[in-house]
């Protein structure tokens, strides 16, 4: 009985409404309530720490060069984009591709193999910025950068990418066959 009053000490109004139960109650209303208490907290802190990165046409977003996004990528409509989600529980990592109609087999390739480069070069993906070469000119119309969409792998013959740590600059210098 120490254990009970010392609970009715510590809170007066508990008192008068917990007079008539027996200790086994109070127990059981106090296992209950840290119960709740403790289900309701997991529930609210469960974390998916999922790492996000969102790819477009096989590059990451956040590198995607500026005269791509204002001659092609802002001008996308809801029906020209298919996207899809990918979740790898194992390295807590979600991936969302969206891929547009107009990207051809050989600007995705060319892209797959930029996006490769920076993984296996472990650079700071925030800081780096994409330049496209092609045919020893760089792309900077919306001509070009249609003519960088509608390429087709077989037509090209050499891609070489490199990378200007000082400025943060990774150029792909792509040669047609």
């Amino acid at each position: 009985m120490a254990i009970g009053s010392i609970y009715y000490k510590m809170i007066p109004f508990v008192r008068e409404i917990m007079k008539p139960f027996n200790m086994k109650i109070h127990l059981w209303l106090i296992l209950i309530c840290l119960n709740i208490c403790c289900s309701i907290k997991a529930q609210i802190y469960e974390p998916y720490n999922y790492k996000v990165t969102i790819y477009c046409d096989e590059l990451p977003n956040n590198i995607v060069p500026d005269v791509f996004i204002k001659a092609y990528y802002s001008k996308l409509k809801q029906s020209d984009i298919k996207g899809k989600r990918i979740v790898d529980d194992a390295h807590k990592r979600t991936d969302v591709c969206f891929r547009s109609k107009k990207a051809r087999d050989g600007f995705l390739f060319v892209n797959k193999t930029i996006t490769d480069f920076l993984e296996e070069s472990d650079y700071d993906q925030e800081t780096i910025k994409v330049a496209y070469v092609y045919n020893n000119k760089t792309v900077t119309t919306d001509e070009d950068v249609m003519r960088i969409l509608k390429l087709k792998k077989r037509r090209i013959g050499k891609i070489d990418i490199q990378l200007d740590e000082h400025s943060g600059i990774i150029t792909a210098y792509i040669v047609q066959e």
